[in-house]
């Protein structure tokens, strides 16, 4: 087999042609080693952080979908107070000079020191339905937890209005408690 005989095949192909050939080569060389090859660096790029975000849902799922699947059990569930409620009931006008003595041997069933009791009277004026009532206590946190459990059974009880805890020097804690009371 011969060899190619470069000077017969420059000698057909006019050098236009050839100038034409050569800047399309640059052209084709430019275009992969400017445009294509930056591109599939950038596309590498973005599928790296794309992985990088997925590893980072997969972590964050694994910590949190099962916090979630349990808080979404506890909706379901439904809410059974563990003290029964009585049916609410008003108390009558006639007895509310009894309400003070009420609180105070509620105070000393739950080992608390009641120290200030006050009805607010304002109601008398307007005829309203309710009334506020102000109690002042000193005794432990657990002690005073039951009273007011105490307090809610109570069937002439509307709510709570405001609830201070103090802290004192002694192991005691100071309480006032504004709530209010259904009268008929």
């Amino acid at each position: 087999m011969p060899g190619i005989d470069y000077k017969k095949i420059t000698e057909k192909i006019s050098p236009v042609a050839i100038l034409f050939i050569v800047l399309s080569a640059i052209t084709i060389f430019i275009f992969i080693f400017f445009i294509l090859i930056p591109r599939q660096n950038s596309i590498k790029k973005i599928q790296q952080d794309i992985q990088s975000v997925s590893n980072d849902n997969k972590v964050l799922n694994e910590k949190f979908v099962p916090a979630y699947a349990i808080a979404k059990k506890f909706e379901n569930i439904k809410f059974e107070p563990k003290f029964p409620l009585p049916k609410r009931d008003d108390i009558d006008r006639k007895n509310l000079s009894e309400l003070p003595d009420k609180f105070h041997t509620l105070a000393l069933e739950h080992n608390l020191k009641l120290s200030n009791k006050n009805i607010d009277l304002g109601f008398l004026k307007t005829k309203s339905t309710s009334s506020s009532m102000f109690l002042e206590l000193e005794g432990k946190l657990q002690d005073f937890r039951n009273y007011l459990i105490a307090i809610i059974s109570l069937p002439f009880f509307d709510s709570f209005e405001k609830i201070r805890i103090n802290s004192t020097r002694s192991n005691l804690k100071k309480f006032s408690v504004d709530l209010k009371i259904n009268i008929k």
